[in-house]
């Protein structure tokens, strides 16, 4: 029998693909390992040209999506994740480093003793609004 055997990827529908790709690589340590255009220029509708970028950190994997009308990118589409949670260390650092480069924060580095043996968490947003959580397990 089949069985899952991990987490493949999370995607998240952007409307700059090269400005989302520069961010989680410039800020967040992402690698883009692959980057298409599906679809036809001289065939346009709101969806193709798509373009289509896989990033990846360590095991973490984001697939980033921009269709050729932005305007179409589904904000209220059902499904879409809550956020992306990236396991840091260091977290303070980090968020200093990211804070030093303009990036907002939602607010201060939190600490939760009482989920998942305690934890430290920080939230960002990136730039097509998709909430970033970093956490620094203890």
């Amino acid at each position: 029998m089949g069985k899952v055997t991990g987490l493949h990827h999370l995607c998240v529908f952007t409307t700059d693909l090269d400005e989302s790709v520069r961010f989680y690589c410039d800020n967040l340590g992402f690698q883009e390992t692959y980057r298409t255009v599906e679809g036809k220029d001289d065939e346009p509708n709101d969806w193709s040209p798509l373009g289509y970028s896989m990033i990846r950190n360590g095991s973490c994997a984001i697939e980033l999506l921009c269709p050729n009308n932005t305007d179409t990118v589904p904000v209220n589409r059902r499904g879409i994740i809550d956020h992306i949670g990236l396991a840091v260390e260091g977290i303070e650092s980090l968020v200093a480093e990211l804070e030093s480069k303009g990036i907002k924060l939602q607010g201060p580095v939190a600490e939760n003793t009482t989920l998942m043996d305690g934890f430290k968490a920080a939230v960002l947003f990136g730039p097509s609004g998709e909430q970033i959580s970093l956490y620094e397990f203890n």
